[in-house]
């Protein structure tokens, strides 16, 4: 590993004026390289039918930064416009599926839609002509080709354990936003455990699943899957994900959705103002990256290479997702 990680720091976020964050700090910040992820990303979603609303939405929240900033241990060029490619497929069927309804999304529609994203990205058995009909349909759909294409570029780029690990975990994402649909759809807001019982299979940990495909490497799966290892990932992914809810607080409130956000569930359910609420998400967020900390240092003497260094990939994620929400102006909508 060319690099020495980070340190984990109190970090102020937003506007300053909330408990701050436990997380690492930014690893890598390369303005030329994300504007150069940006340019390819862009013509690649043009390609597989976007319009220019989201091409703009795109372009002004930079995936192209999430991506040189989040995947340090990655030199080869076509591997982050890989994770940009896939991260952006994911962010695009979550607003046209799931989030905003000006975009097309019906709560009615999702489950049917999130079954033709999983066929999308994992390929189904020949049915003769039936096949040729649905891919003729997903033509009209760039969110579906957007998941057929980067799945495809993955298949070339990573072993066939890491694309079933990814889809896997997508799949996961996927089915909790129906939950998330089906919340909103009865006019329910969860307590904070059944919100986290489900934020943790649509937390970052899709994203940070392509840590080691971005790499060039492979993290074996029975040491992935192994139970210490597992628990780590889990608090790295819901961690890094609280961030965003924390971040995103004021436009779900805005959006009447507080279903999909743990700032406002907490708000809910304790009676309490979205301040406190702020300061109790922040407080289970340090655990959880305090937590991962601790659970990397256990595992420091397991004789793995392709471990250790993942684990220090992971740290790296977390802070360079912190310093991009920071940054992206689609968490800083007045």
């Amino acid at each position: 590993m060319p690099w020495v990680p980070q340190p984990y720091l109190q970090q102020s976020w937003g506007d300053g004026t909330a408990p701050r964050l436990y997380c690492p700090t930014r690893q890598r910040h390369d303005e030329v390289l994300a504007d150069a992820i940006d340019e390819r990303l862009l013509a690649w979603m043009r390609q597989v039918g976007f319009g220019n609303e989201a091409l703009n939405a795109v372009c002004r929240m930079s995936l192209g930064r999430f991506v040189a900033s989040c995947y340090v241990g990655a030199g080869d060029f076509d591997r982050l416009l890989l994770c940009a490619q896939l991260n952006a497929a994911w962010w695009m069927a979550d607003d046209y599926y799931a989030d905003d309804e000006s975009l097309g999304a019906r709560p009615e529609f999702l489950c049917e839609r999130l079954s033709r994203a999983m066929a999308a990205m994992s390929p189904l058995a020949p049915a003769g002509d039936y096949t040729r009909q649905l891919e003729e349909q997903w033509t009209d759909d760039p969110v579906l080709m957007a998941l057929r294409s980067a799945t495809d570029q993955l298949r070339r780029l990573a072993s066939p354990a890491q694309v079933g690990r990814v889809c896997h975990t997508a799949f996961g994402m996927f089915m909790s936003w129906t939950v998330y649909g089906e919340w909103k759809r009865r006019g329910v807001c969860p307590s904070t455990r059944e919100y986290l019982a489900t934020r943790q299979f649509d937390s970052f940990q899709t994203s940070q699943m392509l840590i080691d495909i971005a790499g060039g490497y492979e993290l074996p799966a029975n040491i992935f899957y192994a139970p210490r290892v597992r628990q780590a990932l889990l608090q790295a992914g819901l961690a890094a994900v609280i961030v965003n809810d924390l971040y995103s607080a004021g436009k779900e409130a805005a959006d009447g959705m507080p279903m999909g956000n743990l700032v406002l569930v907490m708000a809910a359910e304790h009676h309490c103002s979205q301040s406190e609420a702020v300061a109790m998400a922040v407080a289970l967020h340090n655990n959880l990256a305090r937590d991962f900390e601790v659970a990397c240092q256990g595992l420091e003497s397991e004789p793995s290479v392709e471990l250790q260094r993942y684990l220090q990939e992971v740290r790296a994620w977390m802070g360079g997702s912190l310093a991009w929400h920071d940054w992206c102006p689609r968490y800083h909508q007045p």
